[in-house]
């Protein structure tokens, strides 16, 4: 009778040392990556820390903090806008491929009908917010209470109440102190960096969206 072949030894799992970026990265960088400090990224986590925190019994699970940073790279880092999609954002922003700025200095043709069309559909959003500020003054400025989560919370109890005033057809008090509206803000912007120092690969397809979308003046 052959002799049983010996048992195979499982080699040991070896597992790549995992970097603890909340401590590795101050403050400055983890901003630049995630465009949440310390505090933030921990405030966050705090919210849904529940549903991120399975039972495992697995080595090297990841925690609730490491799984809000895989979204935060992905969100801040791809850009989570679906395809086909575009946010518009005024001339204080850098052109990218989902996120589409006017010309400051448009040349007649494409380039001036896409300017047209972009603060066309950007002053519909300007002026909902315009009149939500106008209605409730605490939205004018920075809103500065403990917890920072009640934040949101005011924000969305000024637009519940705004929508049942404008149902109701409540006229917004007009203030002396009132800031005046301006329907076109695209001459209130920084002032943007040369071209040279700016991604091109947002301006090109800048350029090719105007080109394809807006050669006609209709």
């Amino acid at each position: 009778m052959a002799a049983p072949a010996p048992l195979r030894q499982r080699r040991p799992r070896r597992f790549r040392e995992r970097k603890d970026v909340l401590h590795d990265l101050d403050d400055g960088e983890l901003i630049k990556r995630y465009r949440l400090d310390r505090a933030g990224i921990i405030f966050v986590t705090d919210l849904v820390r529940g549903p991120l925190t399975n039972p495992t019994g697995r080595n090297q699970a990841l925690t609730p903090e490491m799984k809000i940073i895989v979204l935060l790279r992905v969100v801040f880092g791809r850009g989570m806008v679906p395809d086909g999609c575009h946010l518009l954002g005024d001339s204080g922003y850098p052109s990218k491929k989902w996120l589409l700025t006017p010309y400051l200095r448009p040349q007649p043709g494409p380039q001036s009908n896409y300017n047209r069309a972009h603060k066309i559909t950007r002053s519909v959003v300007e002026r909902g917010i315009g009149q939500l500020k106008r209605r409730f003054h605490v939205l004018h400025g920075e809103i500065r209470v403990q917890p920072p989560s009640k934040v949101c919370q005011i924000i969305k109890v000024c637009a519940m109440l705004h929508n049942i005033c404008k149902d109701r057809n409540i006229y917004i008090p007009a203030a002396e102190d009132d800031e005046e509206e301006v329907d076109d803000p695209l001459h209130l912007q920084p002032p943007q960096p040369p071209a040279a120092q700016r991604p091109r690969e947002g301006l090109l397809y800048r350029d090719e969206f105007a080109d394809l979308h807006f050669r006609n003046d209709n």
